[in-house]
Formats: C-alpha cells, sequence, structure tokens
C-alpha cells in the first residue's frame, strides 16, 4: 500500500424526550432535546508506509457537559499478517464495541449498555497494544496484551473522578 491520507467520519443525532417531568433519564425532559448525545467525529489515517499507519479520531460532542477533543491518536506497525501493536492513546479494549462506541449504526441499540460502557471504567488509555491474529476459513480469533495508563477526569453516574491508573494491563481473546 502507498502512503497516504485517508479521512472519514461518523455523526449520530439523537433526540429524545420524557412524557413526564417526575422522572430523569440522561440530560432529558419533557421537552424534546438533541443536545443530549448527538455528537459528529473525523477520523484521519495516515500509511506512512507499507508496515506504519498513524490514526487520529477528533470527538465533537453536542452536551458541553461531554469533553470534546482528541479521542484516539496512535501509531501502528503491522509486523505481518498476524501480528500487530499498536501504541499511543486508543480505545480500552475491554467490551466487544469498545472501538465503535460512539458509532450508532454499529450496534442495534441507540447507545450500547450504559451499566456495561459508561458506569464502570474509563474508556480510553495511553499505552501499547499487541494484537495477535489467527484462523483459517471457518474460524478466525486473535489474542490481544495491553499495558498503559489512565490520568484524566472521568465521570461515573453523574460524579467527576480522576483515577491515576499506571499500569494498566491484560489479555483478551476473542
Amino acid at each position: 500500500m502507498a502512503s497516504g491520507f485517508k479521512i472519514s467520519g461518523f455523526g449520530r443525532v439523537i433526540g429524545g424526550y420524557l412524557d413526564t417531568g417526575n422522572v430523569a433519564y440522561l440530560d432529558y425532559t419533557d421537552e424534546i432535546k438533541f443536545d443530549s448525545q448527538s455528537l459528529a467525529a473525523l477520523q484521519i489515517d495516515w500509511q506512512a508506509t507499507d508496515k506504519l499507519s498513524v490514526t487520529s479520531q477528533l470527538l465533537a460532542h453536542s452536551n458541553s457537559d461531554r469533553e470534546s477533543g482528541v479521542e484516539w491518536l496512535y501509531l501502528t506497525y503491522q509486523l505481518n499478517d498476524n501480528w500487530q501493536i499498536r501504541a499511543g492513546k486508543q480505545r480500552t479494549p475491554f467490551f466487544h464495541y469498545s472501538d465503535v462506541r460512539n458509532v450508532g449504526f454499529a450496534y442495534h441499540w441507540i447507545n450500547p449498555p450504559q451499566q456495561l460502557y459508561n458506569g464502570v471504567l474509563f474508556p480510553t488509555y495511553t499505552g501499547v497494544n499487541v494484537n495477535y491474529r489467527f484462523g483459517n476459513e471457518d474460524i478466525q480469533a486473535s489474542v490481544e496484551a495491553y499495558w498503559g495508563s489512565y490520568n484524566d477526569e472521568y465521570e461515573i453516574a453523574d460524579v467527576k473522578i480522576k483515577p491515576d491508573v499506571t499500569d494498566l494491563h491484560g489479555f483478551i481473546g476473542r
């Protein structure tokens, strides 16, 4: 593959309202609102060589309480067809939809289940991810190892916290 830039993006417009003023859910009220969960993103990929690329994703939330800015910024080195190494700011690989959490058409719901994707763990980390993919025509699998840190403000159940995780690591098999 020759070196070059690829620019892509996505967006989602989500509107909602509550049919009563006696309950609360996210930022919705008994009037229709579009600024609670709507967003737009721009992704820039640069293929520097056949094996080395840079990926950046900029995310803009319509809700001023949610942080907009650089969501991803990492280098990818493709050793061969099976081995890949990424280094930089990237999504935590905890759950199936972690990489596409903000891309609404990638899953069956308006949002992925909030109990998993919003309420427990932070969304990104800065570090290294090593991925080994293998399989045949019938079965594909991968094993990932990740190591990194997270030191940023994050909101859990309407409470802002700032964890200082210096040794985040694990293995994932898919």
